[in-house]
C-alpha cells in the first residue's frame, strides 16, 4: 500500500490518498477532514529516508513505548503509575525487551513499578525536561523495580527525579538487582540522572536511596547529581555486590552529591572501582568502600583488587573517604576537608584506609577549613602495607595529620605538613606488630611546620628511617620517640634539619645517664663534679650519637658498653665532640666512629 497527496481542483485543499482511496483533505486555512475509515492509516507502509524497507506506521510506533500512548499525565496532576506500569508490561512481553520513552513532562508516579527478566532502556529527554516525581511516604518501595534471574541490561538515562509535597521518606527511586554468578557479563548504564528534594519547607523530603543497584557488573554511572538536606539516612548511591565473583567493574565519573548519610556505600566483592571528577559533600560518610561485609554467609569476604579515586572534592561530617579492605588503592588529586559545621561534626577526618594494602597517596590536600571541637585525622592508616605517600599538602587537622597503626613496608616522602599552630601531631606511627624484615617504613624529605611534635614514633617497626626531613616553628620537638624501641630494631635518624634543633643536657654527675629524646642524637655534657661515664642507657639500636662537652669534668670509659678508639678512656674538654654508634644486636653496646678535639 502506498500514499500520495494531490492539489484539490480549485487549489483550495490537499488531498492525502492511501491504495487509491482519498482518506483526508487538509485545506490551506489548516483544516483537517478525515473520511470516517482514516484508522486503516496506521496499516500504512512507510519506507524513511535513506533507507531499503517498508513498514507499517503502527510498527514504527511500537519500536519504544512512549508513556503517553498509554495515558500519562505530563502535567503531574494525576498519579501515572498505571500507565506506566502498562507500558512497562509491554516491553517486558517482548522477546528482547525494549525501551521505555518519557517525552517532557512532569508525571507523577506514586507506586512502585516492577520489571523483570528483560532488557529495559528507560529514557527522558533530559535533566528538568522529563520529571518523574512522588509525594506519598513509601519507605520500603521504589519507583522503578527491576530484578532477573538472567543475563540482562538495564539502561536509564536522561530523567529528574523528585520528592514534593512533604512526604518525608520516599523509599528508593531506581532498585535494581541481578543475581549470583552473572559476572562481567552483566551491564547497566547510568546517565544524566538527577535527585531533589523541592518545596522549601519539605526539608525530609528525600528517597532513602537514589540509586541501589545490587550485583551489578561492568557498570558505569556518569553525569550524576543529587542534593537533600538534614536528611542523615539517605544513602545516594548503593552498589551492593556478591562475593564470590567472578567480576565486576563500576566507572563513575562527573559525581555531584549533597548531603545524606552516605554519598556513595559499596559493600562486597568487585574487581575495580573507579571515580573520577566531582564533589561529594555533606554527609556523614562521602564514599564508604567496604568489601568487608559479605552478602552471602558462606563465602568469607577478600579484598577486592582495584580502587582508583581521584579528582575529586570531597567534604564529611565524619570521614570524606573511608576504605576496608582493598587491594591496590591509588587515590590522586582529592581536595579533602572535614567538617562542614552546624554542630553536626563528629571524630573523624579526611581519610581513613584500613586493611589494605599496595596504596598510594599522591597529590591531595588533606584540611580541615573549620575550627571544629572535635579531634580529626587527615589520613589515617591501620592494618595497611605496602604504601606509598607522596607530594602531599596536610593543613589544619586538629589532631593528627597522618597516623599510622600497625602497618609495615612503606614510604612517606616529599609531603608538605602546614597546619595551624598547636596541631598536636605531624606524623604518629603506633606500630604494635611482632618485629619482622619487612617491616621497613622510610620517612623522607618532608617539610614540616607548626607542630606540637612533628614526628612521635610511639612504637616502631623493625626498621624504621627517618631522614632529610625540615621542621620549623616546631613548638615541642622535631622528633620524640616514645616506648622504648625493642632489641634488633633498625631505626636511623639522620640528615634531618630544623631552625632550633636542641641539644639534650644530660643528667649532672650521672655515671650512666639517658640518651632518651636526644633530637639528631644531639647531646650534651656540662657535669659540675669530675664524671666518669660507664654506659648512655634508654638508646636505641643503630642510634648515632653527637656529644659535646662544655667543660672538663667528664671522662668517657672505655668498657663493654663503650667501645673507644685505641681501647683508652676519653677525658673530654670545653668544645670536644665524641660520635657513637649504638650495636643492633643483642649486646646493645656503644662504639665510636669519630671525635673533635
Amino acid at each position: 500500500m502506498s500514499a500520495n497527496i494531490k492539489a484539490s481542483t480549485d487549489g483550495t485543499q490537499a488531498i492525502i490518498g492511501v491504495g487509491g482511496v482519498d482518506q483526508m483533505t487538509v485545506s490551506n486555512t489548516g483544516v483537517v477532514t478525515a473520511n470516517s475509515f482514516v484508522g486503516a492509516i496506521s496499516n500504512t507502509n512507510v519506507t524513511a529516508t535513506g533507507s531499503t524497507t517498508a513498514r507499517t506506521l503502527a510498527n514504527r510506533f511500537a519500536d519504544v513505548a512512549n508513556v503517553l500512548d498509554f495515558g500519562a499525565d505530563p502535567t503531574g496532576a494525576v498519579d501515572s503509575s498505571t500507565e506506566f506500569q502498562n507500558a512497562l508490561n509491554l516491553i517486558q512481553s517482548k522477546p528482547n525487551g525494549g525501551t521505555l520513552l518519557i517525552p517532557p513532562g512532569t508525571y507523577k508516579v506514586n507506586q512502585q513499578l516492577n520489571y523483570s527478566n528483560n532488557n529495559l532502556s528507560i529514557l527522558g529527554f533530559g535533566k528538568g525536561v522529563s520529571k518523574i516525581i512522588k509525594t506519598v511516604s513509601d519507605p520500603t518501595g521504589n519507583i522503578f523495580n527491576y530484578t532477573t534471574s538472567t543475563l540482562k541490561i538495564l539502561i536509564v538515562k536522561d530523567l529528574q527525579f523528585q520528592v514534593t509535597g512533604n512526604p518525608g521518606n520516599a523509599g528508593t527511586a531506581i532498585n535494581a538487582t541481578w543475581p549470583v554468578g552473572l559476572g562481567a557479563s552483566t551491564c547497566c548504564h547510568i546517565a544524566n540522572l538527577d535527585f531533589g528534594y523541592f518545596n522549601g519547607s519539605g526539608a525530609n523530603n528525600r528517597f532513602l536511596n537514589c540509586l541501589k543497584l545490587k550485583g551489578a557488573a561492568e557498570t558505569s554511572i556518569t553525569n550524576f547529581s543529587s542534593q537533600f538536606v538534614d536528611s542523615l539516612d539517605t544513602t545516594h548511591i548503593r552498589l551492593d555486590c556478591y562475593n564470590n565473583g567472578p567480576a565486576y567493574g563500576v566507572l563513575m565519573q562527573h559525581i555531584f552529591i549533597n548531603g545524606g548519610k552516605y554519598g556513595i556505600h559499596q559493600t562486597g566483592w568487585m574487581e575495580m572501582l573507579i571515580m573520577q571528577s566531582g564533589e561529594i559533600v555533606g554527609q556523614e560518610i562521602c564514599i564508604l568502600c567496604d568489601s568487608s561485609a559479605s552478602l552471602i554467609p558462606s563465602v568469607p569476604p577478600g579484598r577486592n583488587p582495584v580502587l582508583n579515586v581521584e579528582s575529586l572534592h570531597l567534604n564529611g561530617k565524619e570521614w570524606g573517604l573511608k576504605i576496608i579492605q582493598w587491594d591496590a588503592v591509588m587515590l590522586r588529586n582529592l581536595q579533602l576537608y572535614h567538617g562542614v559545621g552546624g554542630g553536626t561534626d563528629v571524630n573523624g577526618g579526611n581519610i581513613s584506609i584500613q586493611k589494605s594494602r599496595i596504596l598510594s597517596v599522591i597529590g591531595c590536600t588533606f584540611d580541615s577549613p573549620l575550627a571544629l571541637p572535635i579531634e580529626d585525622f587527615g589520613l589515617s592508616l591501620k592494618e595497611c602495607n605496602e604504601f606509598i605517600i607522596a607530594t602531599n599538602i596536610f593543613r589544619k587537622n586538629t589532631r593528627t595529620s597522618l597516623y599510622i597503626e600497625d602497618c609495615y613496608q612503606g614510604k612517606i616522602t616529599s609531603n608538605n605538613f602546614l597546619p595551624d599552630p598547636n596541631t598536636n601531631y605531624g606524623i604518629y606511627v603506633q606500630n604494635n606488630i611482632s618485629p619482622t624484615t619487612f617491616n621497613k617504613i622510610r620517612i623522607t624529605d618532608n617539610s614540616f611546620v607548626h607542630y606540637v611534635y612533628g614526628i612521635f614514633i610511639q612504637s616502631a617497626p623493625s626498621d624504621f628511617d627517618v631522614l632529610n626531613n625540615n621542621f620549623d616553628d616546631i613548638a615541642g620537638v622535631p622528633i620524640l620517640l616514645g616506648s622504648p624501641v625493642n632489641i634488633g630494631q633498625q631505626i636511623s635518624i639522620q640528615g634531618n634539619k630544623a631552625l632550633a634543633w636542641q641539644r639534650k643536657t644530660l643528667t649532672d654527675n650521672s655515671a650512666t645517664p639517658s640518651v632518651s629524646g636526644a633530637q639528631e642524637g644531639l647531646c650534651n655534657l656540662q657535669n659540675t663534679n669530675p664524671t666518669t661515664i660507664t654506659n648512655f642507657t634508654d638508646g636505641y639500636p643503630c642510634q648515632e650519637l653527637d656529644i659535646r662537652a662544655s667543660n672538663g669534668n667528664t671522662t668517657i670509659q672505655n668498657n663493654a658498653n663503650i667501645i673507644l678508639q685505641g681501647g683508652v678512656n676519653f677525658t673530654m674538654v670545653s668544645g670536644n665532640i665524641l660520635f657513637l654508634k649504638k650495636t643492633d644486636s643483642g649486646s646493645n653496646n656503644w662504639y665510636e666512629t669519630g671525635r673533635l678535639t
